[in-house]
């Protein structure tokens, strides 16, 4: 048995030490000077004084303020317009802002709230409540600063997820005499629980898969990660190992292609459910092995949603489940199927993202809907793909993507 330790791995975010900044705006300087020295003796407030509004946005712009404060009564400028314009610019916004009134006059407080101040002092305010409310506010602003910083820094790191998650996909399909193979991955966020994947096998056949890990995010990309690798690992140390094995009918399986998928589908869900069971991470998974020569398609379907054989827009036959989906539990069991493909064929293998695609209503594509697709007629599976995935597009509109969407398709050009 294989194990693997694995330790948290916490990301140092680096975030800004911001100082507690204050701009005064006020039109007489013996205000700014009354401010100044009931600040001076607390060394990590920096102060700042503008006299003259015009300039005050441009100057709060520049030295990024962690609080604003702001006289209502000012020469040639209107205190409450200046609220306003201090909310509507991208880069105060966000700044609290207390306004210093001469009197206490609730009509003026109420608008000067409405407008987006977050504060109301009558000046000149005692010191000590003064500082209090200064600290309070930049607090608040700081700890926001370093909030969009650490979502910055974590979305830079998702980013790099996502990078590293596309690497896992195949940087190229195998081209096939006889045979076409296309594909379509969406993930609904920066990483993705679903994958799919296209690899030779010994003695030249074709492994493919398309999966679902339960979950969205990181956890899931995580787990998606390994799914892949452990197929791809089991399924290509097998035909190393000479050995018939047992189905789940006890029935001997010798056929290299049904050891391919049986037993590569077996090795990873016990593999997931004794060292990650209590994770309560699962897959569903369609695996199977093409024999390009001759068409025969064997597979294992665990829990995943039913690929269909599809030829002129007639649907043949759908690939069923043929055990649980994978990781669940130790030891479950799993059947290999085999189907024989005609030319013409088109297996397209999907995710349940695509039925369950939604309208900014809230409406689902739905199987219907995505049957009415297939049963169109296509030239190649590049353009069955490109036509679902345009409906797609088309249905879900300016909505946000809900699921994961991944898409394969496998066409015989063999002759009869």
């Amino acid at each position: 048995m294989i194990t693997q330790d694995y330790q948290e791995t916490k990301i140092a975010l680096p975030l800004t030490e911001h100082k507690i900044t204050v701009l005064l705006i006020d039109d007489q300087a013996i205000i700014g000077e009354a401010v100044r020295r009931m600040l001076v003796d607390e060394t990590d407030i920096v102060f700042h004084f503008c006299s003259d509004p015009s300039k005050a946005i441009g100057l709060a712009t520049e030295i990024k303020p962690t609080v604003i404060l702001q006289d209502l009564v000012m020469p040639d400028v209107d205190g409450l317009m200046l609220v306003r314009f201090f909310r509507g610019n991208a880069a105060t916004r966000d700044i609290p802002l207390i306004v210093l009134s001469s009197k206490e006059e609730p009509k003026v407080k109420a608008e000067a709230f409405a407008l987006g101040a977050n504060d109301y002092l009558v000046k000149l305010p005692d010191k000590v409540e003064l500082i209090a409310r200064i600290r309070y506010h930049s607090k608040a602003h700081i700890n926001l600063l370093q909030r969009n910083e650490a979502y910055k820094a974590l979305e830079n790191e998702l980013e790099k997820g996502r990078q590293i998650q596309k690497d896992f996909l195949p940087d190229h399909i195998p081209e096939l005499a006889n045979w076409e193979i296309a594909a379509f991955f969406q993930p609904a966020r920066q990483v993705a629980g679903d994958f799919y994947d296209v690899f030779v096998l010994p003695g030249d056949r074709i492994g493919l898969v398309v999966a679902d890990v339960c979950d969205k995010g990181v956890g899931a990309a995580l787990f998606m990660a390994l799914f892949r690798s452990l197929i791809r690992i089991f399924s290509g140390q097998i035909e190393l190992s000479g050995l018939s094995i047992l189905d789940s009918e006890q029935q001997v399986v010798s056929n290299s292609s049904e050891i391919h998928s049986l037993k590569a589908v077996s090795l990873t869900n016990n593999y997931i459910a004794y060292n990650h069971g209590e994770m309560g991470m699962f897959a569903t998974l369609f695996f199977g092995v093409l024999d390009p020569a001759t068409g025969l398609l064997t597979y294992v379907n665990g829990g995943h949603e039913p690929p269909m054989v599809i030829n002129s827009g007639v649907i043949k036959h759908r690939l069923a489940p043929t055990g649980p989906a994978v990781g669940m539990m130790p030891d479950m069991k799993f059947k290999t199927q085999q189907i024989q493909l005609e030319p013409g064929d088109i297996v397209f293998a999907y995710t349940d993202g695509v039925p369950e695609a939604r309208k900014p209503n809230g409406d689902f594509v739905t199987e219907k809907g995505l049957i009415a697709q297939l049963e169109q007629p296509y030239s190649s599976a590049a353009a069955m793909i490109e036509a679902i995935e345009a409906h797609l597009v088309k249905h879900i509109a300016d909505a946000a993507q809900f699921d994961d969407i991944t898409m394969l398709a496998v066409r015989s050009l063999l002759n009869n």
